[in-house]
């Protein structure tokens, strides 16, 4: 079996909470891919436990938990990635979480990739956090770019 699959042959699993969202990726990817969606994240651990996708997008799944309900969805997610059953995409605004969470990081500054490496070594390098993530990137509050890890 490759390591590798073709794109067009990945099972694509969309998570987000808004509607509009999903609706313009499914439109986007609609034909190159086979899709599925869950508007939230107990919907997406019943998707995946039916049938794993090759690829899980996760569009900002901490946005408005308190932090005792991040800690435990986080530790959900290691326990995903670590089975290595299938790609993720996170896209995160808990800056900190997100460089812990991935390996690598790509930042995007109005759709424009401004970072696209190592998640350690943007972690480790204070002056890359606060120019792409203000004062607030170096702690666990929310910063105003978006991380897709």
């Amino acid at each position: 079996m490759p390591i590798v699959k073709e794109l067009t042959d990945c099972r694509v699993l969309i998570v987000d909470d808004a509607k509009a969202n999903v609706d313009m990726l499914v439109e986007a990817l609609r034909g190159d891919y086979k899709l599925s969606v869950a508007l939230d994240g107990e919907a997406a651990l019943r998707a995946i436990e039916r049938n794993a996708p090759d690829l899980l997008l996760l569009d900002e799944p901490m946005e408005g938990l308190a932090p005792v309900i991040v800690e435990r969805l986080f530790a959900v997610f290691e326990l995903l990635r670590d089975a290595g059953k299938f790609g993720i995409i996170l896209v995160e605004q808990y800056v900190n979480l997100a460089l812990s969470f991935a390996p690598s990081t790509v930042v995007l500054d109005r759709g424009r990739v401004i970072y696209d490496g190592r998640s350690a070594d943007l972690a480790a390098d204070p002056e890359r956090m606060a120019a792409y993530f203000g004062a607030s990137g170096r702690d666990s509050q929310r910063a105003g770019e978006t991380v897709e890890a």
